[in-house]
């Protein structure tokens, strides 16, 4: 999608959305390079507000250094794909991730559906499946200001038949934790290796889609559905890569697209055939670059 069109065109932004909505990822080009991109999302595109979090209300990713920077993402080495917030009990939404410069060679971002992947756990090993849709997992991190967030989340969580919310951060995992709390030894090695089974799948060459975010582009990532990560980059003679990031939530971005609806009809209330999203569980279309 083009920024120009979908800001102008309300036909065209609620495409945008509803494609998001569907695929669990949409992706904007050409937007304007802003020191503070909030309202891109807030007026724009409306599917604010953004959310203040322990690392503000808009992280800025700046690569530092090769060995700069307590975490992995300030360096140019891989970043393992994940979901964010899984620290915290309830993981924002959605996540937006948006480019103000990039001038390194390398570092594309990568992008799993986890629902494509998790379909094929439950073809090819449906007890597998059956431990990451019920057994809790215990995961804790240390945040800024040498605090430790603990939470307890299921890999997957189910509605009926349906698979609705992912929770994985692969980096965050604490085994110890996970073994303490969960007495049953056998249960433990057996969420092991559904997990490991499952992580394999993520890791495949051919799973992940590909895009390097330039600056100006907008990524509207499903953070309870689609892992993200980034592969290594080379500094070069003046380098440098810098991405913010905004955290948004499903319950303020279903009214913008029912009010999209009856702006765009005429409406005043919702009348037949406007988009059925009154839940996150949209008409999910599973997507995958396997060949």
């Amino acid at each position: 999608f083009q920024y120009t069109t979908v800001k102008e065109n309300k036909s065209e932004l609620l495409k945008f959305l509803l494609h998001f909505m569907e695929y669990g990822i949409a992706i904007l080009r050409e937007c304007p390079v802003l020191d503070n991109p909030v309202s891109l999302i807030n007026q724009d595109l409306r599917y604010g507000p953004v959310k203040h979090t322990l690392y503000g209300t808009v992280p800025e990713v700046t690569f530092k250094s090769a060995t700069d920077g307590e975490f992995v993402a300030f360096t140019n080495s891989e970043v393992v794909t994940h979901t964010d917030n899984s620290f915290y009990s309830r993981p924002a939404e959605i996540l937006t991730m948006y480019g103000k410069s990039n001038s390194v060679e390398g570092g594309a971002s990568l992008y799993v559906d986890t629902f494509a992947v998790l379909d094929e756990v439950r073809q090819e090993q449906p007890e597998y499946f059956r431990i990451l849709s019920q057994v809790v997992a215990y995961y804790r991190y240390g945040v800024p200001g040498d605090k430790l967030n603990v939470s307890r989340h299921r890999v997957l969580d189910m509605r009926g038949e349906d698979m609705y919310r992912v929770v994985d951060t692969f980096f965050t995992l604490d085994e110890y934790a996970f073994a303490r709390n969960v007495t049953d030894i056998e249960t433990r090695k057996l969420w092991w290796k559904a997990y490991s089974y499952y992580r394999g799948k993520c890791r495949e060459a051919r799973t992940p889609a590909v895009q390097r975010i330039e600056a100006g582009y907008l990524v509207m990532i499903d953070n309870s559905r689609v892992l993200h990560g980034r592969q290594p980059f080379e500094e070069g003679p003046g380098g440098e890569r810098v991405i913010n990031l905004m955290y948004t939530e499903f319950s303020h971005l279903i009214p913008a697209v029912i009010d999209l609806h009856q702006e765009i009809a005429g409406l005043r209330k919702v009348q037949s055939g406007a988009p059925n999203v009154s839940d996150r569980n949209f008409k999910h279309a599973t997507w995958s670059w396997r060949k």
